[in-house]
């Protein structure tokens, strides 16, 4: 929590960057939205600590390290292309493509913010309920980090800054989670 507050401060007085380096900008939003999904993990990793101690059913026994080399390599791919294909999919793609939709088939008003808001909101959904196999806390995680990622490919409007955070994050909660 520490980490986070200070994100904020420093994300809130500007003091990391100048506003015009576009490079050390990227480099802000990625310390400001990295502080908060290491937030997100350790909430995630309390709430199941927790609701594992009131209910003798829940348990994370299915979730392990890879132990060889091989399970490790094949981990890493399958976290850098799934964090690759669900940035372009659900940061670049459908945010666009369904308020385009929207824009031309339901209004005379080409400029709408409600357009706007509904087109985020469907794809925070999208986003969210994608990932119910991992239970409902996942959905909300998924949520949580969807407008963090948003945010984040608005601000930089670089897809590869969400698509390293997305990677990393996803290794760093694989770790917390194991521990």
């Amino acid at each position: 929590s520490a980490l986070f507050c200070l994100s904020l401060y420093l994300y809130s007085k500007k003091i990391i960057v100048e506003k015009n380096d576009r490079k050390c900008g990227v480099l802000k939003t990625l310390f400001f939205a990295f502080s908060i999904f290491i937030c997100c993990i350790l909430s995630s990793r309390l709430f199941t600590y927790l609701s594992m101690r009131s209910s003798d059913s829940a348990t994370l026994d299915f979730v392990t390290l890879p132990q060889k080399n091989v399970e490790w390599l094949f981990c890493w791919s399958d976290f850098f292309c799934a964090a690759y294909s669900e940035e372009v999919l659900y940061r670049f793609y459908f945010p666009e493509s369904i308020l385009f939709f929207i824009r031309n088939n339901f209004s005379e008003d080409k400029k709408s913010n409600l357009f706007s808001f509904l087109s985020e909101l469907i794809v925070l959904l999208l986003f969210a309920f994608a990932h119910r196999y991992a239970g409902w806390f996942s959905v909300f995680n998924a949520a949580i980090c969807h407008v963090l990622f948003r945010f984040m490919y608005k601000k930089t409007e670089r897809l590869y800054v969400c698509w390293i955070v997305h990677f990393l994050y996803n290794i760093l909660q694989l770790f917390i989670i194991c521990l």
